[in-house]
């Protein structure tokens, strides 16, 4: 009966390692760099969460300029049409991101000749996260 499980066991683990195979297979070059950028991502969305502010958007400049030259350090002659395609893709992704970003600003330098009250809340926004401590009673003021 021992043998009986050891070979189940065997086979079991036989059949997964070829599923895994398979399943690295199905993945790019540009796999791996995908996976950290989402990754990264996700942590600077949580962290620098309030739109338009100018901090958020100077990060994610320089995050995506980041990956911008990761990407292109890569070898895209020697990639696999999938590579390349990701490849592609994955460029397309990030210039519009960065055009989207200078869009932002366009449209936030604008403002100003509108609203005057952002940059205290930014201000006291940006002491929040690094927990600094503020008073928001002077940041109101400033509204008023």
């Amino acid at each position: 009966m021992k043998i009986f499980y050891t070979l189940c066991f065997s086979v079991v683990t036989l059949l997964s390692f070829g599923q895994q195979t398979d399943l690295l297979l199905q993945t790019s070059e540009v796999h791996n760099l995908l996976v950290n950028f989402e990754a990264d991502l996700g942590s600077l969305e949580r962290f620098y969460f309030v739109n338009n502010s100018p901090e958020r958007r100077e990060r994610m400049r320089t995050f995506y300029n980041d990956y911008l030259t990761r990407l292109t350090a890569l070898p895209f002659d020697n990639m696999s049409v999938g590579g390349k395609a990701d490849f592609i893709l994955f460029r397309r992704e990030l210039d519009s991101r960065l055009y989207f970003l200078l869009q932002e600003e366009k449209e936030v330098n604008q403002l100003p000749k509108l609203i005057t009250q952002g940059e205290p809340i930014y201000a006291a926004e940006k002491k929040r996260r690094r927990g600094e401590v503020h008073e928001l009673a002077g940041c109101c003021e400033a509204i008023e």
